[in-house]
């Protein structure tokens, strides 16, 4: 990097009150075992989406190293699927038979099944007779009850079994979404081993002394664990599907924008629910950050995000819409459909009320396609690799 780049990085970071974006490009410049997103879906494909005539080669150019006429999104709502299919006549626990003296659930018996399912349903047998034996006591005794009133020999049954008995007879609708679940919960042990590096811890300090809220796309606590973070909630309201209000940090904020603290857009290894890989994921995403920011008015006017004490002010929406936004480590491609979607309600918020908000993205290798959509953006472009960016913020 020339002496002229790496001293407009530095001044930036020095005079600039930014917030930062970071993608998997921090753990990969790190960690060699980490995998990229291709990577990943590539594993799960052959797991669960592999048949004679339709296995990864069939849409990979290996040659141009691209997909062709599919995006990486789409590429996960279809290893769902085909996960879905592939597991919806096996048991979801092993030695169960739901062949017995059952009836039809009422309204409430269902509410009750859907409340015990998504706790037991990832589950182990030896995981649920420990958690049963502490914890749950109200719900293990309506399901005691219930089997006890549909159920041959039911006194002969465990209150583990008895759950079991319940959520076998979900209906296909709620076990898609538990499926879903298993297979993000497969997902966060692909992020739950520690990682140590030196070199990383190093960088990771220096991000902590910038005092300046962290975004990043990753799922894994990598950064947080370490620094030695404590995980903070702000506000009052939390849902392990959109936990966009969770923080690890040093310290509790009164603001999102107040300091330092790391917050994920994409979820995290905690909550498997809240991890976002497929376009149905970033859609969901979308229709959520939607209503927050135009508060389910059709017009673009931001009468959601507009006003003191808005809806998403204690969540990582609040720095998007508030500060300045260097971008690095993130491919930030066309798969990106939720968070590209936010930069231009970004910048039309910017545009609309006057907030000049300010961006820079680096990329050594920058498409035509997206200089084009990010400068449209507001973003300035900085042309040097990782390890030479690396070395600025040093």
């Amino acid at each position: 990097m020339s002496i002229s780049m790496q001293s407009e990085i530095k001044d930036i970071l020095k005079n600039e009150d930014v917030a930062f974006v970071i993608g998997n490009g921090i753990n990969r410049r790190f960690f060699s075992d980490v995998k990229s997103w291709m990577e990943l879906l590539e594993s799960l494909w052959e797991k669960y989406g592999t048949n004679a005539s339709n296995d990864w080669n069939s849409f990979y150019n290996n040659d141009e190293k691209k997909l062709e006429g599919i995006t990486l999104t789409e590429l996960f709502d279809l290893i769902e699927m085909k996960c879905h299919c592939r597991t919806k006549s096996v048991r979801l626990f092993p030695g169960s038979n739901n062949q017995i003296g059952l009836k039809e659930f009422s309204p409430a018996e269902k509410k009750i099944v859907k409340e015990i399912a998504a706790r037991c349903i990832t589950k182990s047998q030896v995981e649920l007779t420990c958690e049963f034996a502490t914890v749950a006591q109200d719900l293990k005794k309506k399901c005691r009850e219930w089997c006890k009133e549909n159920i041959i020999d039911a006194n002969l049954l465990t209150d583990v079994d008895c759950v079991i008995y319940m959520t076998e007879l979900l209906s296909d609708n709620t076990k898609l979404q538990l499926y879903r679940n298993i297979l993000k919960k497969e997902i966060t042990k692909e992020y739950l081993k520690d990682k140590d590096d030196d070199t990383f811890n190093v960088f990771m300090k220096t991000m902590e002394s910038r005092e300046a809220p962290v975004l990043t796309t990753n799922f894994d606590t990598y950064m947080s664990s370490s620094l030695g973070l404590t995980m903070f909630k702000m506000g009052n309201g939390f849902t392990d599907f959109y936990p966009w209000n969770v923080y690890f940090g040093k310290y509790v904020l009164d603001s999102p924008i107040d300091g330092f603290g790391i917050w994920h857009i994409n979820g995290l290894v905690k909550y498997p629910r809240s991890i976002k890989l497929g376009l149905s994921d970033y859609m969901g995403c979308v229709e959520r950050a939607r209503n927050m920011i135009h508060h389910k008015n059709m017009n673009e006017f931001f009468d959601g995000k507009n006003r003191d004490n808005w809806v998403g002010y204690n969540t990582w929406l609040h720095i998007v819409f508030n500060k300045p936004l260097f971008i690095f480590g993130l491919a930030l491609d066309e798969n990106e459909v939720f968070l590209r979607w936010l930069l231009i309600q970004r910048a039309k918020y910017s545009k609309l009320y006057g907030q000049n908000l300010k961006g820079w993205y680096v990329d050594n290798y920058i498409s035509k396609g997206k200089r084009v959509f990010l400068e449209s953006l507001g973003f300035k472009i900085i042309n040097t690799n990782y390890d030479e960016l690396y070395d600025a913020f040093l």
